[in-house]
């Protein structure tokens, strides 16, 4: 699990810096773009993870429960550093963000990354003692 979780992480970087390159190129007033974007980043992400994914067949929920936690806990982070953003801005084009935005704030990245990093360490740990 911890090799899928690297290779997500690395994944999850180049995405974040491409997605962060294209809000650069078409600024907030191109709502359409960002939205396909977001999109697009999403598949590629599945993409570029199914195969590792596919190996591990039996672990399938596991490994797809800590991409997720590992993608919300640190694609805003990373996002807002590549885009020369505040680093705790949460953003506002994406469903999710709007969600997010309620409960952590619209400065609660950090706040928000850590409590995903907490719960992907708690499945880590349940991963291992019942998986």
């Amino acid at each position: 699990m911890l090799l899928f979780l690297v290779h997500n992480l690395i994944v999850l970087l180049l995405l974040a810096e491409q997605n962060a390159a294209s809000f650069a190129m078409f600024g907030e007033t191109k709502q359409k773009q960002q939205d396909r974007w977001h999109r697009d980043n999403v598949l590629l992400n599945v993409a570029a993870v199914l195969p590792l994914l596919l190996h591990n067949l039996s672990d399938w929920a596991w490994l797809i429960g800590g991409a997720l936690l590992l993608r919300t806990a640190l694609f805003d982070l990373a996002f807002n550093y590549f885009a020369k953003l505040r680093t705790n801005y949460i953003g506002s084009t994406a469903g999710l963000d709007k969600i997010f935005r309620k409960i952590f704030g619209i400065y609660g990245a950090i706040r928000k990354s850590v409590v995903f990093l907490l719960l992907l360490l708690i499945l880590i740990t349940l991963y291992y003692i019942v998986g």
